[in-house]
């Protein structure tokens, strides 16, 4: 029987995605044919991570993997390896991933330790963090397919606005999340990666559009992720894991991005997704200072007012 074009692209798609993930880092077939319902099992059990990995991805807050990195407790080599694996498991058990850089993270965390060693200074308030990114968003030689076969083979010329972001920031992306195709879903199907399912119930989805996220996040491959939402699509997949997020005001995020030029009568807008209020924090504010609308000018230039959030100290005149 003759395979559909469309078929066989997807069959290349899924074995480069499988081919990047290292050998030593695949679940056994007594795993993956019979999964744990609760994913989290699978990834504690399975002893691809050590012990120190383990513990490493199971802290919720960004800012004390960050301080830890700053004082050279742990470098970002080791750090994004064990996220990379961590992620790798969680793939293997929800389909959370798209794009997968191992190799480039890997690259790019031994540069960060190299420059905090010769400087004594991190390279930015996100220095050595591996941060995933939703396959909304452009990443210079990866595809952004959001869904589609026929965006399949098409890598990025350059990088989106918020990844250049996250980048200057100091950030290590490895990976890019799963989404319905097309976007507009609060789930995350599609022909060419499948079904993502929640990570802690593999009868039940991941939500959307922002699913891919919302699993990984939720397995601990991830400590913060890059959702977007217009209608929910931070919101859902970050309640459906139980996860903190914001989906922020239009423009206070930057976005511009090449993917097929698109243009919104509803402007969406990129947010973090992470396993604690402390880390969607500290990255709006370390986002916000870093003056992101000089690298995208449809950002609005209004800094991060944590005052606002203050409680009111004097009496409510009505």
């Amino acid at each position: 029987m003759t395979i559909p074009t469309w078929k066989s692209t997807v069959y290349k798609k899924r074995a480069a995605q499988l081919a990047a993930i290292p050998p030593s880092w695949r679940l056994p077939e007594s795993i993956t044919a019979d999964p744990p319902l609760n994913a989290l099992e699978a990834i504690r059990s399975c002893d691809i991570l050590t012990e120190k990995e383990l513990e490493w991805t199971e802290i919720n807050d960004s800012t004390v993997l960050l301080s830890m990195l700053a004082s050279r407790e742990i470098s970002s080599v080791q750090l994004t390896t064990a996220f990379c694996k961590r992620a790798a498991i969680a793939q293997q058990l929800t389909k959370c991933l798209t794009e997968i850089s191992f190799d480039r993270a890997l690259a790019r965390a031994q540069e960060l330790d190299d420059i905090l060693e010769k400087t004594g200074k991190v390279t930015g308030p996100l220095h050595g963090l591996p941060v995933s990114i939703k396959d909304r968003f452009d990443v210079e030689g990866f595809d952004t397919t959001v869904g589609w076969v026929g965006l399949v083979g098409k890598p990025a010329q350059s990088h989106s606005s918020i990844a250049l972001s996250l980048e200057s920031m100091g950030a290590v992306l490895y990976v890019k999340t799963n989404v319905p195709q097309s976007l507009m879903m609060s789930d995350s199907y599609n022909h060419v990666f499948g079904q993502s399912i929640n990570a802690f119930n593999n009868q039940l989805i991941s939500g959307g559009s922002s699913g891919g996220e919302g699993a990984l996040i939720g397995t601990g491959g991830s400590v913060v992720g890059i959702g977007t939402d217009i209608g929910g699509s931070i919101r859902i997949p970050a309640n459906l894991q139980g996860l903190y997020s914001i989906c922020p005001t239009t423009g206070r995020v930057p976005w511009n991005c090449s993917f097929m030029h698109q243009h919104y009568l509803v402007p969406p807008v990129a947010g973090p997704m992470a396993r604690s209020l402390s880390s969607i924090e500290h990255f709006m504010q370390s986002l916000l200072d870093s003056n992101p609308w000089n690298i995208d000018p449809g950002c609005i230039p209004i800094p991060w007012r944590k005052e606002l959030a203050a409680k009111p100290t004097g009496k409510l005149r009505l």
